[in-house]
Order: structure tokens, then C-alpha cells, then sequence
């Protein structure tokens, strides 16, 4: 039920549940970056732009899902529920006082069919699951790499990553993971060195490369430098249209891998944080910067020599280069490079906001807090 594209009342349509699946919500640029499948009904009954949000109903009265999305394109009758369980989850957090998302698959993990790879893992021949690949050292589960995830909460995993919804109806294991409301503990049983071990522990968002939703995990921050405009690379941005040419350039470095791999226990940045992906995405015309052109986005690797693990400490770094030193900045496509002199930097930059009708070098918020970093070496 809903106001679809069509006409301004009520419209009902019926149909049929195709399909219980478990796909991944996210769709775009940025799917790679969500936090694994959910339980997702497949309807043949029409959604179209306007159904979003509208509930569907069973011969009963009672509600099944939201309507959220169809496949579109050459597909015909395609269309898209969130279960019950979901919205339900996210109905007792929101009850809770805030909602914090929904849990992480804490592991990534590949198919154990092949028989060298089970012999390799001392896999009995009566014994299935899927072998893990990468593990978080975030997670309180435990799971570590070349663990075989035989169950989860007692559920068999098949070797193709499988297990039981219902009689008969097979589904991915990650909605046993992403399906639970936060704090509720998960059980895991894994073959570790041919040996089983028993986990449990309750599972929780994991920190990120890649900030997902505007006005949730991420905010628009920037730090010029030079006339050098660097931000961190968001989905929101890989998701804007305007983005699109730039992908090219960057994709190889923000890739799946990239975006959904799991940082050390130490985050490799500041506080514990995850270290940021920073990017290159404009230069503001000026004579310090004359000869350098921005005809694609750029991920900076480092600043004389050292990796800058946020926009924070990119611009706290600046700030400590002494004057009549050199910013040498290294980015990470073939080693491009971008020199300029610190103190021009600085004396040029009130003419450079003045002239492109920016307010601040730096977006709010990104020149205080922290101490001071110690100075990176002037290049020579």
C-alpha cells in the first residue's frame, strides 16, 4: 500500500512472495561498503517510485515488511520487502534512545569446496562451512583468519556459505549476524587447526575506512593548503553524480578490498581511529600553485614523508612545516608529486579564500583539539 507515481490516492497492489533472500541493502558506487546481507523478502507484486516506506500486508491483516526497492532495468515483477525481523530491530533500538546501525559481519570468508583446500585446513569429509579470509581484531568474537566457521547459533554452514531458514530454504549465514539487535550474543563454532573451538560474543559496528550515510557517520570536512582543497573520501561522494569521471582514477585504490578490509587492533590512527582516506579533488587557481592541474581526484599518500592519518592531523602537519621549508606532497598514483613553498602557502592563503569566496582554510571544527604533532622534516 502507498502513493506510487501514477496518481495522487491510495494505491493497492497484490502479489506473491517470490523469494526470501539475504542481499546487501546498499546499492551504487558504494555497495562494497555496507555491513553485510540482510533478510530481504522478493515480492512480484509492482513497486514503483512513491511505494518506499509503504507497508505490505498478508491475507491476515498483519504486516510482513516495508516496500523499499525494485530491480528495475529488463527485470519484470521484481520488487523488495525488509522483513518484519529487521524493522523490528531497528523499532526497540530507536526505543532504546539511539539507533547505532546495524551489527558488522566481523570476517570475510570464500567457499570450501575445493578438496586441497580442505585437506590444507584438516577439514573432516563429513564436515562443512567456509574458510575465513579476514578477521577483525575489533570483533570481541575471536574469529581469526584460516578458521572454518562450521556454525553459527547452531546453525549449519554449507560449504557454500548456506545455512537453513526454513525446511528446505537455504539462505546466506550473514543474517544470522546482521539480523540481531546490538549486545544480543552470538555463537560461533570453528575448526582451528583441526581442532573445534567454541566463541561467543556479542557483535557491534566495526570501525571503518569509509564513512557511509551523511549526517550520520560522516559530515562535509575540507583543509586547503596552498590552494590544494583535500577532503576524506566518504560514500556520499562516490554515490554524488557529479563524482562520476573520477572514478577511474581512484577505483583501483578504493576498491572492495580497500573498503570493507579490517584495520589492525590499533586502528593506525589517532585515538584508535581507523586511518582516513584522503583525497585530492580540486586546486584553487594561484601563482603558488601554477603549473599543477587536478583533472581527477588524487589519494595523498604523505607529506614529507609522513602519512597523515586525518584531515586533522594533514592540517596540523602543515601548521608545524617552518617557514622557508618546503610541503613535498606524495600521492599515491605512481608517486606524483606536489611542492610548495610553506610560507608562500601561508601568506597567500587570505587571497585565495578572498578571491574563491571561502570563508575558512579549514571547515569547522578541524583546528583545535589534540596536541600539537611533532613536526614532519622539511623536504629538502
Amino acid at each position: 500500500i502507498g502513493f506510487p507515481t501514477g496518481g495522487t490516492t491510495i494505491s493497492v497492489t497484490q502479489g506473491v512472495v517470490s523469494r526470501v533472500d539475504c542481499k546487501n541493502y546498499r546499492v551504487g558506487s558504494s555497495a562494497f561498503a555496507n555491513s553485510g546481507g540482510l533478510l530481504v523478502l522478493q515480492i512480484d507484486a509492482a513497486i514503483n517510485a512513491g511505494n518506499s516506506g509503504g507497508p505490505a500486508f498478508c491475507s491476515d491483516g498483519s504486516v510482513v515488511g516495508v516496500a523499499f526497492q525494485s530491480l528495475g532495468g529488463a527485470a519484470d515483477g521484481i520488487g523488495y520487502l525488509i522483513p518484519t525481523q529487521v524493522c523490528l530491530n531497528f523499532l526497540a533500538a530507536v526505543a532504546g534512545g539511539e539507533y547505532k546501525g546495524i551489527s558488522d559481519v566481523p570476517f570475510l570468508a570464500r567457499e570450501l569446496r575445493n578438496a586441497s583446500l580442505r585437506r590444507r585446513h584438516r577439514v573432516p569429509d563429513d564436515v562443512t562451512g567456509v574458510l575465513v579470509t579476514r578477521a577483525s581484531s575489533h570483533s570481541a568474537l575471536g574469529v581469526r583468519v584460516d578458521d572454518v566457521v562450521l556454525s553459527i547459533d547452531g546453525k549449519k554452514v554449507g560449504d557454500d556459505g548456506s545455512v537453513e531458514l526454513r525446511e528446505s530454504e537455504l539462505v546466506s549465514y550473514e543474517f544470522l549476524l546482521t539480523g540481531k539487535q546490538r549486545g544480543e550474543p552470538t555463537s560461533v563454532l570453528v575448526l582451528r587447526g583441526g581442532e573445534r573451538v567454541q566463541l561467543c560474543a556479542p557483535l557491534s559496528q566495526l570501525p571503518r575506512r569509509l564513512p557511509r550515510n551523511h549526517g550520520f557517520d560522516c559530515f562535509p570536512h575540507y583543509v586547503i593548503i596552498g590552494g590544494l582543497v583535500f577532503v576524506r573520501l566518504c560514500c556520499p561522494m562516490l554515490e554524488d553524480k557529479r563524482s562520476k569521471g573520477h572514478h577511474s582514477a581512484i577505483y583501483d585504490l578504493v576498491n572492495y578490498q580497500i573498503a570493507r578490509s579490517f584495520p589492525p587492533a590499533d586502528g593506525g590512527g589517532e585515538g584508535g581511529e581507523v586511518a582516513e582516506i584522503l583525497l585530492l579533488t580540486e586546486i584553487l587557481a594561484a601563482p603558488l600553485n601554477y603549473g599543477y592541474t587536478c583533472h581527477a581526484w588524487r589519494v595523498l599518500d604523505t607529506l614529507n614523508g609522513q602519512r597523515p592519518k586525518s584531515l586533522r592531523a594533514l592540517h596540523q602537519m602543515y601548521r608545524a612545516v617552518p617557514d622557508g621549508a618546503f610541503l613535498e606532497f606524495v600521492f599515491s598514483h605512481g608517486g606524483d608529486q606536489i611542492v610548495l613553498d610553506a610560507t608562500e602557502c601561508r601568506q597567500s592563503e587570505p587571497d585565495i579564500l578572498q578571491l574563491h569566496a571561502i570563508p575558512s582554510a579549514t571547515s569547522d571544527g578541524l583546528q583545535g583539539g589534540g596536541e600539537e604533532p611533532a613536526a614532519p622534516a622539511p623536504a629538502p
